[in-house]
This record gives C-alpha cells, sequence and structure tokens, in this order.
C-alpha cells in the first residue's frame, strides 16, 4: 500500500517536472517573440514635427530622417563649426562636440582644439553663408555642402579672405539621434562631387 502511494506521489511529481519545464520553455518563446515585435515597432517608429519656420514636416525614425531634417542640421553644424569669433569659438566648438558619436568623439576634439588654439593666437572671426543650392545629400551617409568663408583678423591690419570651401559632413541616425562621425573639408580634386 506504501509502496502504491509512493509510486502515486512520485509520477505526480514527474508530471508536476515535465509540466513546469513546458511552461518554462512557452515563456521564453512568448518573451523572444514579444522582443521581436518591440524591436520590429522601435524601428518602424518615427517622429514627425513642425518646427517653427518649416513650411513642411520634419521626419526622423530609428534609422533616418527626411530630407528636410538633414538640410537643418547642416545648417546647425556649419553654423557651430565655421561661424565663430574668439569670444564664442569654445562655447560653439563644445556644442558641436555633443553632437558627436562616441566613437568619433576623441578626433573631433582634437581637431577642434587645434582650430580653438588658432583662433585664439591669430584673433580670427570666420563666417560661412551655406549656398543652398550646392548642397548635396548622398546615400551613403554623407552630405555635402558649399559656401563662402570669409576670415577676418581682428585687430591687425589685414584684409579679411574670402574663400569658397565645400564640407562634407558624415553622419549616423542611431535611435533617433542625428550623431556626427565626420566633418571635413574636400580637397580640390573632390570638388566634382557637389557641382
Amino acid at each position: 500500500m506504501k509502496a502504491t502511494i509512493y509510486t502515486s506521489k512520485m509520477s505526480n511529481l514527474f508530471f508536476e517536472n515535465k509540466a513546469l519545464k513546458l511552461v518554462l520553455i512557452a515563456l521564453i518563446i512568448i518573451t523572444f517573440l514579444n522582443y521581436v515585435k518591440l524591436e520590429s515597432a522601435l524601428n518602424n517608429q518615427s517622429t514627425v514635427l513642425v518646427p517653427v519656420g518649416f513650411d513642411s514636416k520634419i521626419e526622423i525614425s530609428s534609422n533616418q530622417a527626411s530630407e528636410e531634417y538633414l538640410l537643418s542640421m547642416v545648417e546647425a553644424v556649419q553654423s557651430l563649426a565655421l561661424n565663430y569669433s574668439p569670444g564664442n569659438a569654445k562655447y560653439k566648438f563644445e556644442q558641436l562636440l555633443k553632437m558627436y558619436d562616441d566613437r568619433y568623439f576623441g578626433e573631433a576634439q582634437f581637431q577642434l582644439n587645434k582650430v580653438l588654439e588658432t583662433v585664439k593666437n591669430t584673433s580670427n572671426s570666420s563666417v560661412f553663408q551655406i549656398k543652398p543650392d550646392k548642397t548635396k545629400i548622398s546615400t551613403n551617409n554623407k552630405l555635402y555642402f558649399a559656401g563662402n568663408r570669409e576670415i577676418r583678423y581682428i585687430g591687425k591690419n589685414k584684409d579679411p579672405e574670402q574663400i569658397e570651401e565645400i564640407y562634407v559632413l558624415e553622419y549616423i541616425i542611431k535611435h533617433s539621434t542625428f550623431k556626427i562621425k565626420q566633418f571635413y573639408k574636400i580637397s580640390e580634386d573632390e570638388k566634382h562631387k557637389i557641382k
């Protein structure tokens, strides 16, 4: 009699153990499917803005952005990087560094510190006027833009320099956030890319 009660309880425990394993596997599968659906929903989610001063909507999703948004970012970056004076260069460069992706921050900080040192030593200011008709959005996350740059030397009897320059802004959009990879002036032989 005790043996049948013992085997009955043991078979109940084995059945309960198997049922719990089956429930655990089902929970793991449901959790994985939930994760896949959530990731898909986050990637397909987009934010639509109509900021003051814009005629159309600006749209950004987890890894891409509308042309209007990219053009507004070109204006913001060129304003911070290329329009400065000795009094505001440090602040503008600090704001620009906040837009860089972490992987490229160190190199950007080094380059901007060199420019800042030059600005302090020569007391120059820079004004860049972008040419909207010479702005090109590339498919490989690069923005090309051209404009006229005027460099003035404060307190020195030196005529302002007028230079036509073309810049490249390499970017990534990570989790609906615009991040700069690189920002640089292109050489004379690469100028055909924007014309």
